[in-house]
């Protein structure tokens, strides 16, 4: 893989990922987990907001963790999501302050998708 795909994948994935993540985290935040809660106007645009913020901070750590190439990304990052949105619907939100858990989380898992060795 070259560095420019490294850089693409390291920057897609880790902005997507984190933008899914943190409207997941918005929906959750009033009382159950709704879609509706992203209906009332500011929650969507701060939630898109706060999570473009830290995927642009995790952004390099996953450019990093992209050196492992494609594969371990679509296996293992997207296993790493469904993990944390798992964890977000039905752990993070009785934490009273589950954001800095779930950046936390985050940035351990991307840490960890880097040391997987290349699959091929």
């Amino acid at each position: 893989m070259t560095m420019r795909t490294r850089i693409r994948v390291g920057i897609s994935f880790t902005l997507l990922f984190s933008v899914s993540l943190g409207l997941l985290t918005a929906s959750c935040s009033i009382g159950g987990c709704s879609i509706l809660a992203l209906s009332i106007w500011p929650i969507p645009a701060i939630a898109v907001g706060i999570s473009l913020l830290i995927g642009l901070a995790l952004v390099p750590l996953g450019i990093w963790a992209a050196r492992t190439g494609l594969k371990n990304f679509y296996t293992y990052g997207l296993a790493l999501w469904v993990l944390f949105a798992t964890l977000t619907v039905f752990a993070f939100r009785r934490i009273d302050s589950f954001l800095e858990w779930e950046v936390g989380a985050g940035i351990i898992a991307l840490v960890i998708l880097g040391m997987i060795p290349n699959r091929g």
